[in-house]
């Protein structure tokens, strides 16, 4: 059992959601006036209670990756947290200092079906400020590009597939549900390449020239 926990102490590092947490439901209780992020385009995406669904199916991907990583491959989960909780806190530091919401919410009927029932309970649940950049569309990027990059997975056609459609579906329930604006998902994207670069190609490079040079040093 020592054993056991000696070698899963990565684990610990659920705990970041003791930091995140709080500061995220203290910006969701504290802004009321902001900026707001929508555009024309929003205004013409029509609300789609359907996409509740894929909406609500990003915890669980974001849970099974994170699970996935941390029982598979210890080296490959530290750069999947070091990118999404990172990433997380770097969106709620712009939230902080730049109020934005969005004021695109149309009212549901709670009682018409099953959907609009959910619709209804999130957004008694999520307020319409902190949207920019929208952390569901990062995390959703970086649970699909660490899956799809994953030597063990990369082969495996079917799942890729269904990640990309899973990844997709989630991408537009953001706007077809009127929880995000075109601008929100786009500071996503943004936020998400640059740390892609960080942490897939520059980082690396750097860390493998750090090594050859140390290596190429003479011996005294």
């Amino acid at each position: 059992m020592k054993k056991y926990i000696r070698e899963h102490l990565h684990g610990l590092w659920v705990l970041y959601l003791a930091f995140y947490l709080p500061w995220f439901f203290w910006l969701e209780g504290h802004v009321v006036n902001f900026h707001d992020m929508a555009t024309e385009i929003d205004n013409k995406i029509p609300f789609c209670e359907y996409f509740i669904i894929p909406y609500f199916l990003w915890f669980a991907f974001v849970v099974v990756t994170w699970l996935y990583f941390f029982f598979r491959d210890k080296k490959e989960f530290y750069r999947f947290i070091a990118l999404l909780y990172i990433g997380m806190s770097i969106c709620l530091t712009i939230c902080t200092f730049f109020h934005n919401g969005i004021n695109l919410r149309v009212e549901v009927d709670k009682d018409r079906n099953f959907f609009t029932w959910a619709v209804f309970q999130l957004h008694a649940l999520d307020t319409s400020a902190n949207v920019f950049p929208s952390i569901h569309i990062y995390n959703t990027l970086v649970c699909c590009v660490a899956l799809f990059r994953y030597p063990l997975l990369k082969n495996k056609i079917r799942f890729q597939i269904g990640n990309i459609i899973l990844s997709i579906l989630i991408c537009l329930a953001t706007l077809f549900l009127k929880q995000h604006s075109i601008l929100d998902v786009l500071g996503a994207i943004v936020l998400y390449l640059i740390m892609h670069m960080i942490f897939y190609h520059w980082g690396p490079k750097l860390l493998a020239s750090r090594k050859k040079h140390k290596n190429d040093r003479p011996a005294e």
